[in-house]
């Protein structure tokens, strides 16, 4: 009977901690995994993020032209380069991460919280910090934990914004402000931006929709009027117009490979030039300056989508 009312007692206190509180144990776990693996070297990708983090604390992004690199976007490299700013080392960097990624709980109980019950709430936010490949990426200066962060963030502030009737405020414009680092931080998402703005401006004639619409239009508007300051800079270094990055064309390619040992998956320069089929190819490529080769990639993609439609 005591330990039943224990048991009992204990649950009650348990259910009117904070929900901060009730998360604490995975925010540990976190920190553990930040601090034992975060002190190795870095490898791979990190080293490019640190590459353009270091660029941007002394004064540039992109090595000049010809020889550009925009590989990816600045977003990601403007929050490792004020961390560095701060003294921070490779580890301080994975703590960053161990933060975000609680951060991104908070945020996410915070959105179900405003559809669904409490309780639910915390079960579902539970799920989605236990879920472990996001783990494998605490330890490492990559973009995966900040871009989760930010879309949790995201996510939330529709819903909050959703609800209300104003166009213009402070919460819609650091939603619009939040989309623009993400679109900074994953390219990508200016396309799904775009395609937003353009849906959402249709939709303004629609008498049900038309509050909603304006609000949309504004938040997509924004947040690629944040982003014009990169795309200023990447037309002054290859003339283009919205020039987000030159890694997506040589990802077309390898997605669009019509040989039968390929399936798709993205595949660095000496692992194709050791490829029969695309030897040649990569032969004449390589040899090019980067925008050049940008070019290349994207009119070789778009013939192997034509040819194996």
């Amino acid at each position: 009977m005591y330990k039943k009312l224990l048991v009992e007692n204990v649950k009650e206190s348990f259910l009117k901690l904070p929900v901060f509180w009730k998360l604490f144990p995975l925010f540990i776990i976190y920190m553990i995994i930040s601090l034992v693996l975060g002190h190795r070297e870095p490898v791979g990708d990190e080293n490019r993020y640190l590459f353009f983090a270091n660029n941007l604390l002394n004064g540039f992004y992109s090595p000049a032209p010809p020889e550009i690199s925009l590989w990816n976007g600045p977003g990601y490299p403007l929050v490792v380069a004020g961390a560095l700013f701060l003294g921070a080392n490779k580890v301080m960097l994975s703590v960053l991460n161990a933060f975000l990624l609680f951060g991104s709980l908070l945020f996410i109980h915070k959105s179900v919280c405003l559809i669904t019950t409490q309780k639910k709430a915390f079960i579902y936010t539970v799920i989605a910090g236990l879920y472990l490949p996001i783990w494998f990426y605490i330890p490492l200066v990559l973009t995966e934990i900040l871009t989760r962060f930010l879309i949790s963030v995201i996510s939330f502030l529709f819903l909050k914004t959703g609800a209300e009737k104003n166009v213009f405020s402070l919460k819609t414009l650091l939603l619009a402000a939040t989309i623009a680092l993400l679109i900074l931080t994953k390219v990508i998402f200016a396309y799904a931006v775009v395609v937003l703005l353009t849906v959402s401006l249709g939709l303004i004639f629609n008498r049900r929709l038309n509050e909603y619409s304006k609000k949309i239009v504004f938040v997509s508007a924004t947040s690629l009027i944040f982003c014009l300051p990169y795309l200023f800079y990447t037309h002054s270094l290859t003339g283009e117009l919205f020039y987000w990055s030159n890694s997506g064309s040589m990802s077309l390619y390898t997605m669009s490979s019509p040989d039968k040992s390929d399936f798709g998956d993205w595949k660095g320069a000496r692992v194709l030039k050791l490829k029969p089929y695309h030897k040649e190819f990569m032969d004449s490529v390589l040899v090019l300056t980067p925008l050049e080769r940008d070019e290349a990639y994207m009119e070789k993609a778009v013939q192997n989508i034509k040819e194996n439609p």
